[in-house]
């Protein structure tokens, strides 16, 4: 419980600074590309929606990063799992549903898993490596859509704040001729 804590607060942390950073990044940018803008209290909603949206993007990018690293440590606690289970039951549908049940976290993952694919007399070394890319084909999926999403939220964010910020007038007291 206190590893699943940690890996919580992990993610957490690191989807925060890593939001921190895209904004800093986008800003950076902004700035550059626009300079004659100031702030408005519009642009600044605008910038405080996106760095929660960002965060809340990459929060869940960290979380399928650590699940894929779960994934794999948990690789030989399923093969003596299965071990034990194809001895009991030899039936592909027995086995899954057993393993939906000892796994919850990968319950979602394991009921897609067709069953025709994988014959009742295989190992388990044979199941586990089905599981295991198909949980790691599943998360870089979402991997790759929480990054479009990321990238999504830059150019809206861009495209936002560049209309909501107001011209900066140039000083009073410089004299510009404009002929």
């Amino acid at each position: 419980m206190l590893t699943l804590a940690g890996h919580l607060l992990a993610c957490l942390f690191w989807g925060t600074l890593i939001a921190i950073l895209l904004m800093f990044l986008m800003h950076v940018g902004i700035v550059n590309l626009s300079s004659r803008r100031r702030y408005t209290l519009l642009s600044a909603l605008v910038y405080f929606i996106c760095f929660f949206f960002l965060m809340w993007q990459t929060v869940r990018l960290m979380g399928a990063v650590y699940m894929k690293g779960y994934v794999d440590d948990i690789r030989q606690s399923m093969e003596g799992s299965l071990a034990q289970l194809s001895a009991l039951d030899a039936t592909a549908v027995g086995v899954k549903d057993q393993l939906s049940q000892q796994y919850p976290f990968l319950a979602d993952y394991i009921s897609d898993i067709p069953v025709d694919e994988i014959s009742p007399g295989q190992d388990a070394s044979s199941w586990v490596d089905y599981v295991v890319d198909y949980v790691h084909y599943e998360l870089n999926g979402y991997i790759a859509w929480r990054v479009g999403y990321m990238l999504l939220t830059a150019v809206v964010f861009a495209l936002l704040l560049a209309r909501t910020m107001r011209k900066k007038l140039p000083p009073s007291y410089v004299g510009i001729n404009w002929n």
